[in-house]
């Protein structure tokens, strides 16, 4: 009653997040200084700030109709105290316009730190955060921060807000844990977030450590998703951070590996790397072995296990938010439902929910805040400016308040008023005909006797009820526009529902009579070969695939090269390989209805005419015989690899130190360091000889 959830937006250039323009970012000419000698948030921290390297400007196009998100600077993202500054005010310099939007503090040369931007030079070192207890660490509870931070705890509060309420208006209608989602994707369009993160972006996603929310863009096969995901399924970290792990996260370097094997492919390990690390094709990324046993510890059932059930008809208080860094709460999100399974408790937190009666209390229940895993190594806590929380409560019958509290100081009360809303759909309410891309405008009425704030979920049914799809969630007013393009056509008859909630009591209203959506074509992807995919003659060819029919009425899957019908099913194995030459693999999909989709995939075999595992334009380039296989198990530079495994790491034959660091290349591949790597250099560590990716 007194705290209904809503998505407030300021005004201003901290609350703009979205840059259209002409289509043209332009970002000045910097670079990061870094102090070797010192450390300072982490053993790996040697990181001061930023300074502006030369009067250039380097420009960045996009499409102004799309426009590009500007996410603002992460306060600790790879360990960051400054953020590239960009035209702001779009006059084809960076000037001291836009360097107040980016700078909180300068170092000057005379080596002070001062924050009046009158006195700052060019080349002078900068953080977007004025240290003021001389650290070295961006302490964002005290810190003053620069509006390009600001812009980024802005962004916060109205991307993931919106997200959260829709997951949890999904659940709403899916009662019982074994149904209940787990995770809220939402996917942006790749050209929506910049490919070079030095114009402003935050990398090709986010994901939460412990929670359930995750934004990316999907460039096609690529190891975003599974990257992102694994923060919220295993809370797994990010192995490219500088000031966590230096370390390179080819399989070389993390597990001592020779080999690594996808899609039943062979690849050097050197050319594989850590999902958790940075983006890399998907063909090309694998699980680190405590990563994996994480997941696998996280997501295993034993062959007697159930899902868990719940009382569908027990209520639950489910409540989210931040708290920020000055101890308040923002962004809090509460509502009543039926079918959920409670969050653990967490008797050791100083946070908690009382359910109360009058003067009785009638339960305490203490939830963790923030990140449940230990923070990285050299870190006493995780280096976060806010805290995010999540709690779903057993919600005791009688209940008259609930209130939110940390120690003894109550952050947020929660009061249920006596009357549920009412609610009536107007349109569309039944017997209507709509096309696959339609945008069809609903409209209800909302009213409540004791006058809260109403906020109404709506859902759309493709199947007469059988299942329901969240249309838009925790909607002010009476009406919204819903585009069809990305919903299931009708299978049994479209309904939609209205549910208006006051965070404690609900009312709702469902389609008098039926409508129709028209059939949605399957989508489909090709996985393997990935784009622009190399193999070599007298191999087999790998395909594999996966199509979703929108509808759920998939009725078959075929294979194509180059025109010819080769075999269906989501995978499919060329036995006989191909011809050298360039190849399109084609997957093609149908349903039901006849509708169809396509997906097309470019294969190059690269011709090896005595079949002896190297190609004929490698043999050429090093001078051997590529209608002779005997030169494959040779050693031309006797390095303790034949030509052939030289070949398969992508070293030179006739260098036997191919990265000149000192160690032969049979060595490095012997002791489990990477021949094509200087940085990587042998050691006595055992290592495992192979890592199969199931």
């Amino acid at each position: 009653k007194t705290l209904n959830p809503q998505v407030c937006k300021g005004t201003g250039w901290e609350w703009n997040f979205i840059y259209k323009g002409t289509g043209v970012l332009t970002r000045a000419d910097d670079e990061t200084v870094r102090d070797n000698a010192h450390h300072f948030c982490s053993p790996n921290d040697h990181i001061v700030g930023g300074r502006i390297k030369s009067a250039k400007t380097y420009t960045y196009k996009f499409d102004a109709n799309l426009g590009i998100f500007r996410p603002g600077a992460h306060p600790c993202w790879e360990g960051a105290k400054h953020m590239t500054p960009t035209d702001e005010d779009h006059d084809g310099d960076i000037d001291k316009q836009d360097l107040q939007k980016f700078i909180a503090s300068f170092r000057n040369a005379s080596g002070q730190w001062l924050t009046d931007l009158s006195q700052y030079h060019s080349g002078d070192v900068f953080r977007f955060f004025a240290d003021t207890n001389g650290n070295n660490c961006n302490d964002t509870a005290v810190d003053t921060q620069a509006p390009i931070r600001k812009k980024f705890d802005n962004m916060q509060n109205i991307f993931w807000t919106p997200q959260n309420l829709a997951f949890l208006a999904a659940n709403a209608k899916i009662p019982g844990t074994a149904n209940d989602y787990t995770d809220a994707i939402l996917v942006m369009p790749n050209s929506f977030v910049a490919a070079d993160c030095s114009f402003g972006c935050i990398g090709p996603g986010q994901g939460q450590l412990g929670g359930r929310l995750v934004w990316t863009r999907v460039t096609g096969p690529s190891s975003t998703f599974a990257h992102e995901v694994g923060h919220n399924i295993g809370k797994l970290l990010d192995r490219y951070w500088a000031s966590y792990d230096p370390q390179p996260d080819d399989m070389v370097t993390k597990e001592g590996a020779t080999a690594v094997y996808i899609n039943r492919q062979k690849l050097p390990a050197n050319q594989v790397f850590a999902v958790m690390g940075y983006e890399v094709p998907g063909n090309r990324a694998v699980h680190y072995r405590d990563d994996y046993k994480t997941l696998f510890d996280k997501l295993k059932v034993t062959g007697t296990a159930q899902a868990l059930r719940t009382d569908q008809d027990a209520y639950h208080f489910v409540v989210s938010g931040r708290v920020l860094a000055d101890g308040s709460v923002s962004d809090l999100s509460f509502q009543r439902l039926a079918g959920l399974e409670p969050t653990p408790a967490d008797p050791a937190s100083p946070y908690r929910l009382v359910f109360g009666r009058g003067d009785t209390v009638l339960q305490t229940y203490p939830f963790p805040v923030g990140i449940n895993a230990p923070p990285p190594e050299g870190y006493n806590a995780w280096p976060e400016a806010e805290q995010l929380f999540y709690v779903v409560a057993p919600y005791p019958d009688g209940t008259e308040w609930v209130a939110l509290l940390h120690d003894q100081d109550a952050l947020a009360l929660f009061e249920p008023s006596a009357h549920a809303p009412a609610v009536q759909l107007l349109t569309p309410n039944g017997g209507e005909h709509f096309a696959g891309d339609d945008v069809v405008q609903i409209s209800w009425t909302a009213s409540d006797l004791d006058g809260d704030d109403l906020l109404t979920t709506v859902y759309y049914s493709p199947d007469a009820g059988t299942t329901w799809h969240v249309i838009a969630a925790n909607v002010k007013g009476g009406s919204l526009a819903w585009p069809l393009a990305d919903m299931p056509g009708t299978t049994g008859g479209g309904l939609l529902r209205v549910v208006a909630s006051d965070g404690f009591r609900q009312g709702e209203d469902v389609s008098d009579a039926p409508f129709t959506v028209e059939n949605k074509p399957p989508v489909v992807a090709i996985q393997s070969p990935a784009a622009g995919e190399q193999v070599l003659q007298c191999g087999a060819v790998y395909l594999e695939g996966t199509a979703l029919d929108p509808e759920g009425q998939m009725d078959h899957l075929l294979w194509y090269v180059d025109g010819e019908a080769q075999g269906e099913g989501a995978v499919l194995t060329l036995e006989d390989g191909l011809f050298p030459g360039e190849h399109v693999i084609e997957l093609r999909a149908q349903d039901r209805q006849g509708a169809q989709a396509v997906a097309e995939a470019s294969l190059t075999v690269l011709a090896d005419s005595d079949c002896d595992g190297m190609s004929n334009a490698f043999e050429e380039q090093y001078a051997f015989d590529p209608d002779a296989p005997a030169d494959a198990a040779l050693d031309a530079d006797g390095d303790g690899l034949s030509n052939a495994d030289e070949y398969w790491y992508g070293l030179d034959p006739t260098d036997p130190d191919s990265d000149h660091d000192g160690y032969p290349d049979g060595e490095e591949i012997n002791r489990g360091s990477d021949p094509s790597n200087p940085n990587s250099i042998p050691s006595l560590r055992a290592y495992m000889p192979l890592i199969v990716r199931p």
